[in-house]
């Protein structure tokens, strides 16, 4: 990562420790509130010119407005994928090179929330190596009750 110009940040012993004992871990603030008012709107304005294409590349379900592909939709993605805190955390869950898969955009309309989490890897779960690492970025508060 070092010879494409990507850096790490070390992640915090909590990180780690949470990686390894609960699978997750949750970075806060790491979006500050520029980048985040440009990814909203990044977000709205693709999704309303891409009307009811959008999503197509990967899948359109009910009740969630959906993009795909958005390394290639706009520079303002582009701190999410190579984010040092972020590929911190992939490596130390994978412990080898990697490549990025994809960046979608999933957001539940109100009343079709508790969407299924799931990996993007159709092979056995079983014990051993990891295979995929997912990353969720949130753009709007989440609490409990939402």
């Amino acid at each position: 990562m070092i010879e494409l110009g990507l850096t790490m940040l070390e992640l915090a012993n909590e990180h780690q420790q949470q990686l390894d004992e609960q699978g997750y871990t949750i970075l806060l603030d790491i979006i500050d509130p520029d980048w985040l008012g440009r990814l909203r709107q990044a977000f709205d304005d693709i999704h309303a010119a891409e009307g009811a294409d959008a999503g197509k590349e990967v899948s359109q379900i009910e009740g969630v407005r959906r993009l795909a592909d958005l390394v290639n939709k706009g520079e303002v993605f582009d701190g999410v994928y190579v984010h040092p805190l972020l590929l911190s955390a992939v490596w130390h869950i994978l412990q080898r090179p990697f490549k990025l898969h994809s960046v979608n955009g999933h957001d539940p309309l109100q009343g079709f929330g508790q969407q299924a989490l799931h990996a993007d890897w159709g092979g056995e779960r079983g014990t051993g190596r990891f295979r995929v690492v997912n990353s969720m970025w949130m753009l709007d508060d989440m609490t409990p009750d939402n």
